[in-house]
């Protein structure tokens, strides 16, 4: 019932409070909580296969990075685009100051936003705002520079796409885990309002996405441009065998990937900053100190390496991005830190409980101590266990 009240990650995250590490969330389930078993869960040495939770991800017939679930298959295609996130890649200028320039458009629509709030609150909905920023960052790096949305500067539909993909992430879970009943939702919903609309973000998108690669692949300048669709398309003309299907699956998934891990990760930060002035004025006084380029913003490389920072986005962001990943267990070799699930059990991680019971950081959601930032890596070690694209894991347990 808690995916069709949205309550997954806080039920088991209550649960794991009250029951310890280990905590059986249904029948054939069990939640982790303890971060050297997420090491162990997540080892690239345990070879662990994804569940089949990950055929929810399958886009146009063919499986993406994330979707793949075999060890060796996802290592495969993960050496494919390994080379596109790495940071002598995406550090470079033609990558950097297109993020530069969104950055000051958003900031000026915040500006705006406060300007124009009558009621003398100075409240601002920073949500559309960041859910634009983030959709239009990812869609430059997935498609190029030239393919990419115009969410921040003005673009209606985009901005009417994003608004519509919101209903689908909002009911994503009982989408994936309660299939019936979001069928009866959906059609409960189109009759409500004489119109297929609210749930059709999904099919919209897939539409735009498959627009906008065919516009890229069809312009000589992709080559030059930055992109996942360069890099497929580059590995296709050194004679790797790589479907339309496979490059569809690819630039969609990213799409989703990026867009929501960004917006949702982004929001929480700025919000509990902002239910915090020393934490504010810890961040700016470290922002302050750090060198500026011409365009009045940090220097990246500086800005990468801002310790106060970085905890703000570790902890208080990424907990609710990765909140409960879905992993098999099947077989009997082994356990997880003395835990042993029965054959076939289906594990999940869950790291908003993980950053809330194995740290003191944190009393509450919105209770953060800075004076103990000198002990806050040994928390955020938890999500460098976590490699890109990894997700869910089968293990021999």
């Amino acid at each position: 019932m808690f995916d069709l009240f949205r309550q997954r990650p806080q039920t088991v995250a209550k649960w794991h409070q009250l029951y310890g590490r280990f905590v059986q969330i249904a029948p054939g389930q069990v939640s982790v909580s303890d971060v050297n078993a997420m090491r162990d869960l997540y080892s690239t040495s345990k070879r662990n296969p994804k569940s089949d939770y990950f055929d929810h991800f399958i886009y146009h017939n063919a499986r993406s990075i994330f979707a793949e679930k075999q060890h060796q298959d996802h290592q495969h295609k993960r050496g494919l685009l390994s080379s596109f996130y790495q940071a002598t890649s995406v550090y470079k200028p033609d990558v950097q100051q297109p993020l530069r320039d969104r950055v000051l458009a958003a900031v000026i629509r915040i500006q705006e936003a406060i300007s124009q709030d009558v009621s003398g609150n100075r409240i601002v909905d920073v949500f559309p705002i960041i859910n634009h920023f983030a959709w239009d960052n990812t869609t430059a790096l997935v498609l190029g520079p030239h393919h990419c949305s115009q969410a921040v500067q003005g673009d209606e539909s985009d901005r009417d796409l994003l608004a519509r993909l919101k209903n689908i992430e909002l009911w994503g879970a009982v989408k994936y885990n309660l299939p019936l009943i979001f069928h009866a939702m959906k059609l409960a919903m189109a009759v409500y309002t004489r119109s297929t609309k609210y749930f059709s973000a999904e099919h919209d998108l897939d539409t735009w996405a498959m627009q906008r690669i065919q516009l890229a692949i069809s312009d000589p300048k992709v080559s030059s441009n930055r992109s996942i669709v360069q890099i497929i398309l580059d590995l296709r003309r050194s004679g790797r065998s790589l479907s339309d299907d496979y490059l569809a699956s690819e630039v969609i998934d990213n799409l989703y990937a990026g867009q929501a891990t960004v917006t949702v990760a982004l929001t929480y930060v700025v919000y509990h900053l902002s239910r915090n002035p020393y934490w504010q004025s810890m961040v700016q006084k470290e922002l302050d100190d750090l060198r500026q380029e011409s365009d009045g913003l940090p220097d990246w490389t500086a800005l990468n390496k801002a310790p106060t920072l970085e905890a703000c986005v570790l902890l208080l962001g990424l907990p609710h991005v990765i909140t409960t990943l879905h992993n098999r267990l099947p077989g009997s070799e082994g356990s997880l830190r003395g835990f042993l699930p029965s054959c076939n059990c289906l594990t999940g991680s869950q790291l908003l409980a993980s950053a809330r019971v194995s740290s003191s950081l944190t009393q509450s959601r919105l209770d953060f101590h800075p004076p103990h930032l000198p002990s806050v890596y040994s928390t955020t070690t938890i999500y460098r266990h976590l490699p890109p694209y990894e997700g869910a894991r089968t293990g021999p347990l």
